[in-house]
């Protein structure tokens, strides 16, 4: 955070008025407050935990869940009926930490980063397209299938009619530094970049 100092608004967020305008001035806001795994506060009786499940989305996700209301949100580690966006994310630990909380008797109410309000079933379709992504994404890098052209060959199924299905691309770019080991915090743009081109050459899109 202390890195993206003041970003600028990127371009294209003029295409929706309600991601921002050209001319805003972004400043990041440092937190006041963080913590390493756990952390609990109190709004009178109810009890909010603060928890890193491990690197998922990011290295720094956080769940924030409300036992008493058997509420989890989930931040961006949850995407329903949108496809999820693996820009800096690690596949093989996001999934692992979706069967963390498949597993949790304590998960009902499930709420993501983007998409409505929803429960495991919804959680449980979210991970299986990861798995379907990590599953074609190695059989194409093992067989020397570039990141582009592996996005634009897999058959994404009912994925495909989720909204901003084309994130594959990036998605997959992002898989393949994980395959060859150099993956890093930040996303690899110039691979991301490249995948994205050939993507859309291969998928005729302009």
């Amino acid at each position: 955070m202390v890195k993206m100092g003041q970003p600028q608004t990127p371009a294209y967020w003029a295409t929706n008025p309600a991601w921002g305008n050209a001319a805003d001035v972004n400043r990041v806001i440092l937190p006041t407050v963080t913590f390493l795994d756990r952390m609990s506060v109190f709004y009178g009786d109810t009890q909010v935990d603060f928890v890193w499940p491990g690197r998922a989305h990011t290295s720094g996700d956080a769940l924030i869940r409300v036992p008493k209301a058997r509420v989890i949100f989930l931040g961006d580690i949850g995407f329903f009926g949108v496809t999820p966006l693996n820009g800096s994310g690690f596949i093989a630990d996001w999934i692992k930490v979706c069967d963390s909380l498949l597993a949790d008797p304590e998960a009902e109410i499930l709420v993501p980063g983007h998409g409505p309000a929803g429960g495991k079933a919804d959680l449980k379709e979210m991970r299986d397209y990861l798995a379907l992504l990590l599953k074609e994404g190695r059989r194409s890098y093992d067989a020397g299938i570039s990141a582009g052209r592996a996005a634009a060959q897999l058959d994404l199924g009912k994925y495909a009619t989720w909204t901003d299905a084309d994130r594959v691309a990036t998605n997959m770019a992002r898989l393949y530094s994980e395959f060859k080991g150099t993956i890093g915090l930040d996303m690899d743009r110039n691979l991301a970049r490249e995948a994205v081109q050939e993507y859309n050459q291969l998928k005729r899109r302009p």
